[in-house]
């Protein structure tokens, strides 16, 4: 898959989630979402139809008394951020921002425009996705309907299990697990000013703990 230079990394990393980005040139496998009928848990021909229902359990919701904008209708917020994924990102990744919502960030709701920490009994819950279907995939009210695709398999999964190979192959290759994984950060930092690149001189031991953190984040 590396070397047949038909995959490569998107430019922008938020490009991923973006309904108008879809099965793009970093996306191997995606399931591919379209507008069902009124009530997607029944089958197609019982009257309902195909469609996600990430939409509704993805988005921030209602917790103690404190709702999140348009948290009845579009979304019941049944997914939260542990801690220990909140404080994996690396100060200022910005792929933070593209992935989790955190307290204080900008909200896709007229309504409550700032994500508030009350809303996760967490604090925090994913905006993969939601960001990235601000942009035409959702129906006001129907939210159901949304049709962003689901990224299943990424190419930069596959420079990431590349690397683990590298690693832990008959063959230790750390400098060339370090090559896979900075691709991946330059991505998310050209230049690296934010997410410096990880030294080859690096032991086996410490480039698996990056590995297992670029992993994660």
């Amino acid at each position: 898959i590396i070397s047949s230079g038909q995959y490569m990394l998107q430019a922008d990393f938020s490009d991923n989630f973006n309904i108008n980005h879809e099965n793009n040139s970093e996306s191997l496998f995606e399931i591919q979402f379209a507008v069902g009928r009124d009530n997607n848990w029944f089958l197609n021909e019982q009257g309902g139809g195909s469609g996600t229902g990430r939409y509704i359990m993805w988005r921030a919701a209602c917790e103690q008394g404190n709702c999140a904008g348009g948290a009845n209708s579009d979304g019941y917020g049944f997914a939260h951020v542990v801690k220990p994924l909140q404080h994996e990102f690396e100060p200022n990744d910005p792929r933070r921002v593209q992935s989790i919502f955190l307290d204080g960030d900008p909200f896709p709701s007229d309504e409550t425009p700032v994500f508030s920490a009350s809303w996760s009994v967490t604090g925090s819950t994913p905006s993969k996705y939601i960001l990235g279907d601000i942009e035409g995939g959702s129906i006001p009210g129907e939210p159901n309907y949304g049709t962003n695709n689901e990224r299943v398999l990424r190419y930069a999964d596959i420079l990431l299990m590349s690397a683990e190979c590298k690693l832990l192959g008959t063959a230790t290759d750390i400098a060339g697990a370090a090559d896979l994984i900075n691709k991946v950060r330059e991505r998310a930092d050209p230049g690296g000013a934010i997410l410096p690149p990880r030294s080859a001189s690096s032991s086996k031991e410490q480039m698996f703990a990056y590995l297992m953190h670029e992993r994660r984040v």
